[in-house]
């Protein structure tokens, strides 16, 4: 009994590891273009728990005309994709508003583009540089302002594009909140896998115990 009890206190505390390392994560999978224009795009938080880590991914493209659309992955215009007139900003549930990328961030680019990337924004990336790229990256403002504050209420994505004729295409976006005190839920894969081999050590530790008997 002593082993069994071993055994479950163990699976128990790689459910709570799973658990903690799983996160909470809201993703808008709305495709959005924007060529001289700009949007908002709203995530209504209903989780509680003290911010430690806020990490945002954005898949998009920024490419001359025309557009590559939903279905598209790499630049179809054969001219520079101006991705100087990029704009990105997060506004938290209290007003205030962090700054991702900035007009003239970035260079103009090289013809044709980068095409489709996943651009996460993370305090501990690398530094942004002067050309756009898929990867994890430190934003202009870091995203520890809002460390220590509830996740809880409506966040805003703010998109813009300064310039027409070279679109920025957003794909979608994300949200990643990392709170030590959030109820987050095992992975339905990591959940099965842990439980299946609880068991199957359980059955092995009972034939084991038959045949002592």
């Amino acid at each position: 009994m002593k082993a069994i009890s071993s055994l479950f206190t163990g699976m128990a505390l790689m459910l709570a590891a799973a658990s903690a390392q799983a996160g909470v994560i809201y993703t808008d999978k709305t495709y959005r273009d924007f060529d001289a224009s700009s949007a908002y795009v709203t995530f209504n938080v209903t989780t509680h728990g003290l911010i430690d880590d806020l990490n945002i991914a954005v898949e998009f493209s920024k490419c001359d005309n025309p557009y590559i659309d939903p279905a598209g992955s790499a630049c179809v215009g054969r001219d520079t994709p101006f991705e100087n007139e990029i704009v990105m900003r997060l506004v938290g549930p209290d007003g205030r508003i962090l700054s991702l990328i900035e007009p003239n961030t970035f260079d103009q680019g090289d013809t044709p583009g980068i095409g489709r990337i996943t651009l996460t924004f993370d305090d501990e990336g690398a530094s942004l540089g002067k050309r756009v790229q898929g990867g994890a990256f430190r934003p202009v403002q870091a995203l520890s302002l809002f460390d220590g504050i509830d996740m809880f209420g409506q966040w805003k994505l703010y998109f813009g594009d300064t310039t027409g004729s070279d679109p920025l295409e957003v794909f979608s976006s994300s949200l990643i909140f990392n709170s030590a005190d959030a109820p987050a839920d095992v992975p339905e894969p990591a959940g099965f896998a842990v439980f299946g081999i609880g068991l199957f050590a359980l059955g092995a530790l009972r034939r084991r115990q038959r045949r002592e008997a």
